[in-house]
């Protein structure tokens, strides 16, 4: 697999440069900053590009997974901002260049964290697909050809994506969303599925609002740049994140 700190090159999504001018311009100036490419990806009908674009295994091998969201699709005020990917396929000639293969599996990009020997991913990918846990690790293993690590969806979040949940920070050290005051339950069946792959596991620090957590994870990386988003309400909290 292809690790976030391997890239050299961020795309966006071309909606993004109607609702979000200034974050873009912002975005794209801290990329630039420090010595990286960026482009947009036409055809697109929601900012989230990760969830659907291909998943990046080499240099140019590329899995397109099935995007299915259902909380998108089951949702009549949402339903308009499913993207078609071959829509988008078909509007981007750069992507014709690359080795693409199809997978039938449904299973959003933003529930896919990697490494480049191993995924991490949420239970959810099982569900969407009326597998078991084992069937879905063996499955998602063949055609990643990388060890996949299966936890336990984010309680009541009902995208179930792990980019809200864990990054890798490299190959044997992974942070987490600060997890001191989760339910119990889900916080050791986590823990669990980490330490059993001998993964080291680093905590965010409380934030001031709790709420922020999954947005401070969820951050961009590319090389050896990582670029965390910042909140005009919470600058406490900021402060707190960047110094971890």
């Amino acid at each position: 697999m292809i690790p976030d700190w391997k890239t050299n090159k961020v795309y966006y999504s071309f909606q993004s440069s109607f609702d979000f001018k200034l974050e873009l311009k912002d975005l794209r100036e801290t990329v630039k900053r420090n010595n990286y490419n960026y482009s947009h990806i036409a055809g697109t009908k929601d900012y989230y590009c990760r969830d659907y674009m291909p998943i990046q295994l080499t240099k140019n091998e590329f899995i397109q997974f099935k995007f299915q969201p259902d909380y998108l699709i089951n949702s009549n005020d949402r339903i308009s901002f499913v993207t078609d990917v071959n829509n988008v396929l078909r509007k981007n000639r750069f992507l014709g260049k690359l080795q693409i293969k199809n997978s039938e599996i449904i299973l959003d990009g933003g529930n896919i964290i990697k490494s480049e020997n191993k995924v991490i991913i949420t239970d959810k990918v099982a569900v969407d697909n009326n597998l078991t846990i084992e069937q879905t690790r063996t499955e998602l293993e063949k055609i990643l050809k990388v060890k996949v690590i299966i936890i336990p969806r984010y309680p009541e979040e009902e995208t179930g994506h792990s980019d809200g949940i864990i990054r890798f920070l490299n190959e044997n050290t992974v942070l987490t969303i600060n997890i001191e005051n989760e339910k119990k339950d889900w916080k050791d069946k986590l823990v669990h599925e980490i330490e059993k792959v001998n993964l080291k596991l680093i905590s965010l620090p409380i934030a001031k609002t709790h709420e922020y957590d999954w947005r401070y994870i969820n951050y961009l990386h590319v090389g050896k740049t990582i670029i965390v988003p910042s909140f005009k309400n919470n600058k406490e909290s900021d402060k707190i994140i960047l110094l971890l």
